[in-house]
């Protein structure tokens, strides 16, 4: 791994915590409140406020809650192989003395090298130094060396063999309770808020323990200095829509310790929690590819269409959910694949992308053909193949899944049919995104040299988009519309309706009709906050809940895209602003990222259904960037 990458926030399980990934090596804050006798080590996210930080793990900060009281953690490398870290009491909710701070270090999962666990040994000053100066920890692990220093000294100092033993022991004996061990797998130091409310500690990589003390203590004297440049420099770098997108990225950038790489989360939470470990969507995970390449960080971005591609199967799918407690790999999500990947390769001109991954896409692409075209009339369903044990398998709720809007209203009435593995109903935005595929899919051929290849595509994708233009078209509620089987259309309408905009499908009149009837009508899908997922004069859109009645920054981006490509730029521009103003009111507020918004300001955009640090959620100021730099996927 390079040396500069090594040192990041890594762990999802625990945020509050800086890892060095290849040994495993981590620093890890925890806390203790007496009034509530209560440990915490803010596992999952819970207890912590997200703050600014850099993508790639230079600098990183957090508060963390307890029982009224709030701490503010910082990180910040120095080079390579060292950093700087400071915790500092900015709110008391009780007494400090009888609130603790606690400062874990060990070797533990995750780590890309192999082998037995590192060692630490914990070095305490004899004699009257040891009532003057702090302890040092040194670790080790095959030829390598740390040493990490301290400014304060620990009220308690000593080794554990089990971190994971500390709470229930003190939570029952209480913080005055100590075990004065000196060796074990795990040092923890112990600070009282009251003795101690800043503590300032610095980590640092030498060729033997006395460099790296040496170092550790030369960067502990210039701690303060590099902890405040550090933060001015990343508080200060471009626009507040720029340091959003860079803060949700950079938290929910992650290490999946199942297959050994870096990616970025939908949200660490879930990976962390409900998922054991890592969690990767497929269009979450390319919508970080896309938001990495616009940022700079091209090395995040690959890592994360790695991170999807390497999960294609035999068949061509790219499965719409991996995780550790469930792979689908009998369904995908909605085939953006390809868009996505042209829209980075315009941003960072890197051939090597088209000529790696055009082959999987093209493959991708017959999958759908082959096996999502249930009654063979060219329109393609969304549907379960009969493959793997993932939940839900073969089911009319695994075929919602692979739309990734499980709870749309427009599959309302929509069978599941086995022997075709596929719903009774062509889906108009899965339709639509097919044709973009297609399209995407001819110019990379075009660029790769597969002229022939590449007129093929273009062929078959606009008598698709014929197809979609002419049987979609609901002719008396003017709009496009999903279609069952037996030739109704769907009577509930999405956002969906608006995807052909983007896959230039529309005639001029059909994009005037639908923009003009449905999109500006502010009893459905325009107003203060516009493009919820269904219409809000629709009666399944009350009470809103999930896909339904609530926004999303996905659909937004797509059909923001898509009123580009129709020629509707200042309508594009207006929703962009009108979505920076929903997202900055929250993230101002408390910097929540919410997995989906209200469009109704009565209503609360936080809900038992919303995940509040999202990395899709981002989406929305990404479209206040793209108005500024952006490279039109047409006009390429």
């Amino acid at each position: 791994m390079i040396p500069h990458r090594s040192w990041n926030t890594w762990d999802a399980l625990y945020p509050a915590s800086f890892v060095h990934l290849p040994s495993g090596l981590f620093v890890r804050v925890a806390a203790y409140s007496t009034k509530e006798n209560r440990y915490d080590d803010f596992r999952g996210g819970k207890g912590i406020t997200y703050g600014p930080r850099t993508l790639d793990g230079a600098f990183a900060s957090c508060r963390l809650h307890l029982a009224g009281t709030s701490l503010q953690v910082t990180f910040a490398r120095c080079d390579s192989f060292s950093f700087v870290g400071r915790i500092r009491l900015e709110e008391a909710g009780e007494w400090p003395l009888r609130f603790w701070i606690f400062l874990w270090v060990g070797f533990g999962p995750p780590h890309l090298e192999g082998g037995p666990r590192g060692t630490l040994h914990l070095e305490t000053p004899s004699g009257l130094e040891a009532y003057r100066q702090p302890p040092l920890i040194l670790a080790r692990r095959a030829h390598r060396t740390w040493a990490l220093a301290l400014r304060e000294r620990p009220v308690v100092a000593e080794a554990w063999e089990k971190p994971s033993a500390f709470p229930a022991f003190i939570e029952a004996r209480g913080y005055y309770a100590r075990r004065g061990e000196k060796e074990g797998s795990f040092v923890l130091l112990r600070f009282s808020g009251e003795d101690t409310p800043e503590i300032t500690f610095s980590l640092a990589e030498g060729g033997h323990g006395e460099e790296a003390r040496e170092r550790a203590d030369a960067l502990l004297r210039e701690a303060p200095s590099l902890l405040k440049t550090e933060r001015e420099r990343v508080e200060g770098e471009k626009d507040e829509a720029y340091r959003a997108i860079r803060d949700v990225l950079g938290w929910n950038t992650v290490f999946d310790p199942h297959n050994k790489r870096i990616y970025t989360a939908a949200s660490r939470s879930w990976a962390a929690g409900r998922f054991g470990g890592y969690l990767l969507w497929l269009t979450d995970t390319l919508y970080a590819a896309l938001m990495a390449a616009y940022l700079g960080d091209e090395a995040l971005a690959e890592a994360n269409l790695e991170a999807v591609f390497g999960h294609a199967q035999p068949s061509g799918l790219l499965p719409g959910m991996m995780s550790t407690h469930s792979q689908w790999i009998d369904r995908s999500q909605p085939p953006i694949a390809a868009y996505i990947l042209w829209r980075i390769y315009l941003r960072l001109q890197d051939e090597k992308l088209l000529k790696r991954y055009y082959p999987l896409l093209k493959a991708y692409r017959a999958f759908w053909l082959r096996e999502r075209d249930g009654n063979q009339d060219g329109l393609l369903e969304y549907g379960s193949s009969p493959r793997g044990d993932g939940h839900f398998v073969h089911t009319l709720l695994a075929a919602k899944n692979e739309s990734s809007m499980d709870n749309l209203p427009t599959f309302e009435g929509a069978r599941f049919v086995p022997e075709t593995h596929t719903m009774d109903l062509a889906d108009v935005g899965l339709n639509s995104l097919m044709c973009l595929q297609e399209e995407m899919l001819s110019r990379m051929a075009r660029i790769l040299g597969k002229d022939e290849e590449a007129r093929q595509l273009e062929e078959e994708g606009e008598r698709r988009k014929a197809r979609v233009r002419d049987q979609l078209w609901d002719r008396e509620r003017e709009i496009f519309a999903g279609r069952f089987w037996d030739g109704r259309f769907t009577p509930h309408l999405a956002a969906t309706s608006f995807l052909p905009l983007l896959s230039g499908i529309p005639h001029p009149w059909q994009t005037e009709a639908m923009i003009r009837r449905h999109l500006l009508d502010p009893e459905a899908f325009w107003g203060e906050r516009p493009l919820p997922a269904t219409p809000k004069n629709d009666p399944l859109s009350h009470p809103p809940r999930y896909w339904r009645g609530r926004i999303w920054g996905p659909l937004v981006f797509l059909i923001w895209d898509g009123l580009r490509r129709a020629g509707h730029g200042p309508l594009a521009r207006e929703l962009a602003e009108r979505s920076l103003a929903l997202f900055l009111g929250p993230w101002r507020e408390n910097r929540h990222c919410y997995e989906h918004y209200s469009p109704d300001p009565s209503l609360p955009h936080l809900t038992e259904d919303v995940d509040p640090f999202y990395t899709w959620g981002a989406l929305l100021p990404f479209l206040h960037l793209l108005e500024g730099e952006d490279v039109s996927p047409w006009d390429a």
